[in-house]
């Protein structure tokens, strides 16, 4: 058991590894290293959520019981063992069970309210999850989660058949006799614990008042970790909503589920935040990022507990220490981790080094004045159609508007984004069709809203800044009536050097998006010419008087 368990931790750090090369490793550092200090308090919220873990439990258990401060130490102890390891995110709470009994708590009460804990709280994850699938469905950007969250919900739906089942199958009398008939026939004393267990839930679920209190807690739980979420999300640069964050704490907590078997769903998790993040306009490696700070409080958080958890059984915690064997291989594991941890940083902090290593990481130390240089490049090239809108036709307007798009935008990388899945099974000739189109699509909705816009210029003092791992060229359009407007955009490298890959209106509305919005799931079931051809019908559309 533990060899597989081991061998399902490397698969799943594989996988982490993989996800994150293959994003860029250099930017989910950046991104993560944005963070800073300010991952202590996403580590104190996340103390929380267990000690109030430790409310819930509490309820659960007939008095008399052990003092609320036993259950919020025990509840630490569990969540410390299933989140660093190897026990396949359940073992904790066998051990919480054995530990709760040393409080004079019953074997067969100190089972039950564990298990019922964790019915309450998978129920209580249903009922979160459901909301956020309700929320992301209303982005309209559901499609490339579906099937991972109806999984996710397949894995926790047993909670919520569970609360009617367990009591019902344990109090059959057949399930006393066959107990009886295995310990006679194996000597498995456990085994006979199972009326004790019986037992145990019935008194437990015939108190509604703790059950109604233990569910409450829960959800009240689940939702103090979309504080730690958003929180999170804004010290990475991104501007989330309190919407948005729901969903990604809720369908990331499903897509977990989903990796039940392997410790600490490695890979899993990093694998359902890209998908997520992407259905709200995040970029894979600020995913990979978010994942990564929410696994922070896992060790900071989660090493404390294990150390509790030998003390509380009686035993050194430096006792391996005193094994050459296991001292070995303690020490092996710690230098491998801290090499790992010094190529991280050398990638970051050399970053023509790390580019020969990451081709997605070129031309990273290209100056900030070639960046300025291509906005400022686009802008010129707009200005006298953006000063003259009213006097042009629509079509003029595009005209002026195309060619300066094209130079300066990312289309390649934009058109992907807004196509959804499906773009890698496309030939290059679609590829280049459909971004062309899309090109097209860009200038003409850029043409449409000049209609009746006065502007008499931009601001020449443009300048390249940082949010989370983005670079963003911060500029603003002059208008003839009112404050100025703010423009800037989200610069991207590719092998011709800067190009533009988002721009944020009024600072924070992102263009990318709501071109997303619109345009995925044209090519829906592989159809590209039908996909295609509403694509081009769209772009006219904004043309026509």
């Amino acid at each position: 058991m533990k060899t597989a368990a081991g061998l399902a931790l490397v698969l799943g750090l594989m996988l982490f590894a993989g996800l994150t090369l293959y994003e860029g490793a250099g930017e989910v550092a950046r991104a993560f290293a944005s963070v800073g200090f300010g991952v202590l308090w996403i580590a104190l919220i996340r103390l929380l959520q267990t000690g109030l873990s430790g409310f819930a439990w509490e309820a659960l258990v007939p008095r008399p019981r052990p003092s609320l401060w036993i259950f919020c130490k025990l509840r630490w102890v569990r969540e410390s063992i299933n989140t660093l390891l190897p026990v396949a995110q359940v073992g904790g709470d066998v051990f919480g069970a054995q530990l709760l009994r040393k409080y004079n708590v019953g074997g067969g009460v100190a089972a039950a309210s564990v298990l019922v804990d964790l019915l309450a709280q998978t129920a209580t994850q249903v009922v979160f999850t459901l909301i956020g699938v309700t929320l992301l469905l209303r982005s309209d950007m559901a499609g490339d989660l579906s099937s991972t969250v109806v999984f996710g919900l397949m894995v926790m739906a047993p909670a919520l058949a569970g609360f009617w089942l367990a009591p019902r199958l344990l109090a059959m009398g057949w399930i006393d006799r066959l107990a009886a008939g295995v310990e006679k026939r194996t000597g498995w004393g456990s085994v006979a614990a199972l009326p004790a267990l019986r037992a145990g839930l019935d008194g437990i679920l015939r108190h509604r008042s703790g059950l109604a209190i233990a569910l409450a807690w829960h959800m009240f739980i689940w939702f103090v970790g979309v504080v730690e979420t958003w929180l999170a999300l804004r010290m990475l640069g991104e501007h989330a909503s309190v919407a948005v964050a729901v969903s990604i704490e809720s369908l990331g907590h499903a897509v977990k589920a989903a990796g039940l078997l392997i410790p600490g769903a490695w890979g899993v998790q990093e694998g359902g935040y890209i998908a997520l993040c992407a259905a709200f306009g995040i970029g894979s490696p600020t995913a990979i990022a978010l994942s990564l700070v929410k696994r922070i409080p896992d060790f900071l958080c989660g090493i404390p507990g294990l150390w509790v958890w030998r003390r509380m059984e009686g035993k050194n915690p430096l006792a391996f220490l005193q094994k050459p064997l296991a001292f070995r291989r303690a020490a092996l594991i710690a230098v491998v981790c801290l090499l790992a941890a010094a190529g991280f940083v050398a990638i970051v902090r050399y970053a023509p080094f790390g580019s020969a290593l990451l081709p997605v990481e070129a031309a990273w130390a290209e100056s900030a004045d070639d960046a300025i240089a291509l906005v400022k490049g686009l802008q010129d090239g707009q200005i006298d159609v953006v000063r003259r809108a009213s006097e042009l036709t629509l079509r003029q307007r595009f005209d002026g508007l195309r060619p300066p798009i094209g130079a300066a935008f990312d289309l390649p990388a934009m058109a992907k984004t807004c196509y959804g899945p499906g773009w890698d099974e496309l030939t290059g000739a679609q590829r280049d069709e459909w971004t062309q189109s899309f090109g097209d699509y860009v200038a003409a909705s850029y043409a449409a809203r000049m209609e009746g816009l006065n502007v008499k210029g931009f601001e020449r003092d443009a300048k390249l800044v940082t949010r989370g791992d983005s670079s963003v060229v911060t500029s603003r359009m002059i208008l003839a009536e009112g404050p100025p407007a703010s423009i800037d955009y989200v610069m991207r490298q590719t092998v011709k050097g800067w190009r533009i890959g988002d721009i944020l209106a009024n600072g924070s509305i992102s263009e990318l998006t709501q071109w997303r919005r619109s345009l995925r799931g044209l090519a829906a079931g592989g159809d590209f010419s039908a996909g295609l051809a509403v694509l081009r019908q769209r772009r006219d559309a904004f043309l026509t008087p």
